[in-house]
């Protein structure tokens, strides 16, 4: 059996200019930004294992006009990638087997404020495995597995510096799944009985150029009544950092026009971004509880309760929306 599908999608966009000023008519407020993409897809069968391919490739280019010391300056950035995976499904010795390859490159340059030209390729596998290990009274024990390796090389090259950088990540992920108890049902069940219990039990390991990442999960289930389901999850990870996030040379964004809430102006930004070499790797510990009910006699009525805490440490992300309590 095959089966495929191939798709394409373009769009653009103008830039917007300044409405006021010196530099109206020179100075944008949104880039301006042209992309085409195309998809292609394949599945098929080869005995009792499923198959599947997939490509996407994309081709952008945008451009816009800051001021820098009071002078415009012109920026564009064309970008392109090619994307490419390969999937297989079966089963093998008792064990469901999902195995993915995937290939991909991507280069982009940058010319105006930032220029720089750079190129990345990435290969990468993904193996997981799952079956039941033995049964218990209240059910079988499943046990998933998962692994997952890459490696990764990009050159950056600018005016004044040229950067070559190799990467390999490795990560093992696993759990086990007991269910402790099962209602019974019948003219033999006993007239109470505490319900379906079951508890899952994972880890997982994470080993990059930049450090070691490990996390630990619990999660808890219990059912009392049809109409009455608990749940607990609790979690903890220390994580390790992508060399692009403390590497990254430093380049000049597209421009932003935010609104300064001390002076009462609309002010243009200029942002900086790449690395951070002084970034400490993050960790995080979470946990939630919940209570969930229903449907309650004749009406399809439910309801529920949540309690969860989360506790990050170091973590890394993007700066918010402005706002008044933000900028104070």
């Amino acid at each position: 059996d095959r089966d495929g599908q191939l798709g394409r999608s373009g769009c653009g966009e103008r830039g917007q200019k300044r409405k006021d000023g010196p530099a109206a008519e020179v100075v944008t407020l949104r880039p301006a930004s042209e992309s085409l993409s195309a998809n292609w897809a394949q599945t098929g069968s080869l005995g009792d294992w499923a198959l599947s391919l997939r490509a996407n490739g994309r081709l952008q280019d945008r451009r816009s006009t800051a001021l820098r010391d009071g002078e415009p300056t012109d920026s564009r950035q064309t970008s392109g990638s090619l994307n490419m995976t390969s999937g297989l499904n079966g089963k093998l010795a008792g064990w469901s087997v999902q195995a993915a390859l995937n290939g991909a490159v991507s280069q982009n340059e940058r010319s105006g404020l930032s220029p720089s030209d750079s190129r990345t390729r990435t290969v990468s596998a993904n193996l997981g495995l799952s079956r039941p290990l033995f049964d218990l009274p209240a059910g079988p024990v499943a046990a998933n597995l998962a692994a997952r390796t890459s490696r990764s090389r990009s050159e950056t090259e600018g005016e004044t510096f040229r950067t070559t950088r190799s990467g390999h990540t490795e990560g093992l992920s696993g759990s086990l799944s007991v269910p402790l108890l099962r209602q019974p049902f019948g003219d033999d069940a006993p007239a109470f009985h505490p319900g379906d219990v079951s508890v899952t039990v994972g880890a997982n390991m994470t080993e990059t150029d930049s450090g070691r990442g490990e996390g630990t999960n619990l999660s808890f289930a219990w059912t009392p009544r049809p109409a009455l389901r608990v749940n607990a999850n609790w979690s903890t990870s220390a994580q390790s950092l992508d060399d692009a996030q403390r590497f990254e040379p430093e380049y000049y964004g597209d421009p932003l026009v935010v609104f300064d809430f001390l002076t009462g102006e609309a002010v243009e930004v200029l942002p900086v971004l790449g690395g951070n070499p002084d970034l400490r790797a993050p960790s995080a510990d979470q946990l939630s509880l919940s209570v969930a009910a229903g449907p309650l006699g004749a009406f399809p009525l439910q309801g529920g309760i949540t309690y969860s805490r989360n506790e990050a440490v170091d973590g890394v992300g993007a700066l918010p929306a402005l706002t008044p309590e933000f900028e104070a």
